[in-house]
């Protein structure tokens, strides 16, 4: 990640106003933990293209992996304004919502990315919502239709077992969803063994 701060500090240096480059040394920024000029590089890239829904879109990225998720509602909800189409933005808006606790907002904002574009991510987050609204029969059917779309995601399997786990009549099930989200969190983790995200979720499903 240091590496990558200098080569896109040089990036900058020489095309001034890159939004990609904004991006990256945003993200390189936060994987450093150096929050404040993480939050500057997407703020800078905002404020060369107001109008680019992107440059919000990052920064409510950056805002809801730091667990600020009233800031990364407003930021998400840029998104929607200057690009009221993209299933993408409505989808990460109802996450943050969902992350915010207001979950019967983000109910209806993810049906409305899910109108525009069914994704796994919208599904996702919908799962997540009724799960937070103890609706755990109809989230076990939501993470079912989001595997659909691609196996792969751990965490959607993972939130599949816990769907199943308090759904009344299907816990013997979910034995085999969180099964499959360990060894899938386990291929990530030799990846990136500093992922303490990834770590965290293992345990918990490990437990489960």
């Amino acid at each position: 990640y240091e590496d990558a701060v200098a080569h896109f500090r040089l990036a900058l240096a020489r095309a001034p106003g890159n939004d990609l480059a904004n991006r990256g040394l945003g993200d390189a920024y936060a994987r450093l933990n150096r929050f404040p000029e993480a939050e500057a590089a997407f703020r800078t890239a905002i404020a060369e293209h107001p109008g680019y829904a992107a440059g919000y879109s990052w920064l409510g990225a950056f805002y809801n992996q730091r667990s600020c998720y009233v800031q990364a509602t407003d930021a998400f909800r840029n998104v929607v304004r200057l690009a009221p189409d993209s299933f993408r933005g409505y989808s990460n808006l109802g996450g943050a919502l969902v992350n915010a606790g207001d979950y019967s907002e983000a109910v209806r904002v993810l049906e409305k990315s899910l109108a525009i574009r069914p994704t796994d991510a919208g599904l996702n987050n919908l799962g997540v919502a009724d799960l937070s609204l103890h609706r755990f029969a109809e989230a076990a059917g939501v993470f079912q239709q989001a595997l659909s779309f691609g196996p792969r995601r751990y965490s959607i399997w993972g939130n599949l077992g816990q769907a199943r786990y308090f759904a009344a009549g299907l816990r013997p099930e979910a034995r085999t969803a969180y099964r499959q989200a360990v060894t899938l969190a386990q291929q990530e983790l030799r990846t990136n063994p500093r992922d303490a995200k990834v770590a965290a979720n293992l345990a918990r499903y490990s437990a489960r």
